[in-house]
């Protein structure tokens, strides 16, 4: 009997790592225990930055616990698998991989006057066609063209011919080959404002536009099939490299969401709404992003989408105010009250994205009074989130995208009450992953895929399983709805805040 196969699947996040370790079934049977954080770095109001050096020791010391968990000899790994945080951007010399400054985050803003500059300069309306993305601080674009415009050692590096510019994974990627392997994925590259989604190549139009060198951008690789073998020193040999995919990207893979019109929202720092929508590049829908889901053997899926930039993060701003002391007590506290008694959050804390699309709004609190208790904050977050989805999901189904049942994950569907609002707001049910970690099951199952462990399409295994389910309930749907009314009219005025 042949010995088993195993996938090492690491999902490199916003404010930590993870690792998994997959059998050839699909099952997880090593999961990386303790805290890899990643620590965020504020320099100035709205700037987010992580250290490179700190995240790439987090991808070490995740793995090396998740084969701890799995009891496994390095030997047994056949695979890797890496998923990314998207749109964060790291730039480093070519000849030893030292980082130019720290990475910039997608959650980083500092980039609205060179946003503004191209939007004065007419390239939005190329950049929706082209890219299927809005023009929005959000991307890598500019943050490349901030990097070379701020950081001296960038430009240096350019005229010597060293510099690299990438989002997270090609740096990651460029350590885990010990240097042999600079690329991306097709569906981070998707995630850049740079790929031509049509020919799935970085846009002759875009990058002169921006002025940005395409010679110091990373190769565009299909998401499954080896880019390199990785250095000894992760797991004691070189081990290939199969499977890369941006994060949410990876999730809606994880969730099996291979058909079109099948959907996940992932609710992690963000919350990220996205349905497959076939192998059409050109659809396009008001509000929404159009970007590739995945390139697998030699065909394209794409994905629309939709991102609510605040999500776990304001419960983490909750439990730095005092408010609450963990997220454990969010349901209790939401409960507690009948509703918010007046009183709305509108959750800018770094800009409305869809379908508002508005970067330079900002977070504000409404119907506050000398009644309002902290109950009542913590309701209005979670019903706050759960309206910015309704959001997305409203404007696919003016676009004709009509969903189904909506799979999620992330932590904050450990709130029943979150989920249960959800659900009535959306008049749409809610199956909740039994794995929290379908971002890296995701990706585990691309590199699987990689090197012929599994079949593609007909011969995954199936593995995301359902731990609950949320029907919407008649009797709160409609009081739900009005309620989200109330809120959007407020939100649209903040919303007119972002022009000024």
């Amino acid at each position: 009997m042949p010995k088993p196969q195993y996938i090492l699947a690491i999902d490199q996040g916003t404010t930590s790592t993870k690792a998994l370790v997959l059998d050839n079934s699909g099952r997880i049977v090593g999961v990386s225990k303790g805290q890899f954080g990643i620590d965020g770095i504020y320099p100035e109001p709205g700037w987010v930055e992580y250290e490179p050096e700190q995240i790439w020791r987090s991808v070490r010391e995740s793995t090396a616990a998740a084969m701890e968990d799995a009891s496994l000899e390095a030997g047994a790994i056949a695979a890797i698998g890496l998923a990314n945080q998207g749109e964060t951007v790291i730039a480093f010399d070519a000849e030893d991989g030292t980082p130019v400054g720290n990475a910039i985050s997608w959650q980083d803003r500092r980039t609205e006057d060179i946003v503004e500059r191209w939007r004065g300069a007419g390239l939005e309306q190329e950049i929706f066609k082209q890219s299927g993305l809005r023009l929005d601080p959000y991307f890598s674009a500019p943050k490349m063209k901030w990097i070379l415009e701020n950081e001296a050692e960038a430009e240096r590096l350019h005229r010597l011919g060293r510099l690299r510019l990438g989002t997270s994974d090609a740096w990651l990627g460029w350590q885990l080959t010990g240097g042999r392997s600079f690329v991306t994925d097709a569906a981070t590259a998707s995630r850049t404002m740079l790929l031509n989604l049509s020919d799935i190549a970085w846009s002759k139009d875009l990058l002169p536009a921006f002025g940005l060198p395409e010679e110091a951008l990373p190769e565009i690789v299909p998401n499954t099939g080896s880019i390199g073998l990785s250095i000894k020193e992760l797991l004691g040999r070189e081990v290939p490299v199969t499977g890369l995919c941006v994060d949410q990207h990876a999730a809606l893979f994880g969730h099996g969401c291979f058909e079109a019109k099948q959907a996940k929202a992932t609710y992690g720092t963000g919350c990220f709404l996205l349905t497959n929508v076939g192998a059409d590049p050109t659809l396009r829908a008001d509000g929404l992003l159009t970007a590739l889901g995945w390139q697998v053997d030699g065909k394209a899926t794409y994905v629309m989408e939709g991102g609510v930039y605040s999500a776990g993060s304001i419960v983490e701003w909750l439990i730095k105010l005092g408010l609450i002391s963990d997220a454990s007590e969010l349901d209790s506290l939401a409960l507690a009250v009948d509703d918010t008694g007046g009183v709305i959050l509108i959750p800018a804390f770094s800009g409305l994205a869809a379908p508002y699309w508005k970067s330079r709004a900002r977070a504000c609190w409404a119907g506050m009074g000398s009644g309002t208790e902290r109950e009542h904050l913590v309701r209005a977050v979670l019903e706050a989130i759960a309206y910015r989805v309704r959001d997305i999901h409203g404007s696919m189904a003016a676009a004709g995208i009509e969903l189904g049942e909506l799979r999620v994950d992330g932590g904050l569907t450990r709130s029943d009450f979150l989920m249960q609002y959800q659900a009535d707001v959306l008049d749409c049910p809610l199956a909740v992953s039994e794995s929290p970690e379908v971002t890296a099951l995701g990706v585990g199952l691309m590199a699987g895929v990689g090197i012929g462990l599994w079949e593609w399409r007909t011969g995954m295994p199936k593995v995301a399983e359902i731990a609950r389910r949320f029907d919407p309930q008649p009797e709160n749907t409609s009081q739900s709805r009005k309620s989200y009314e109330s809120w959007r009219r407020i939100c649209l005025e903040v919303a007119q805040w972002g022009d000024g």
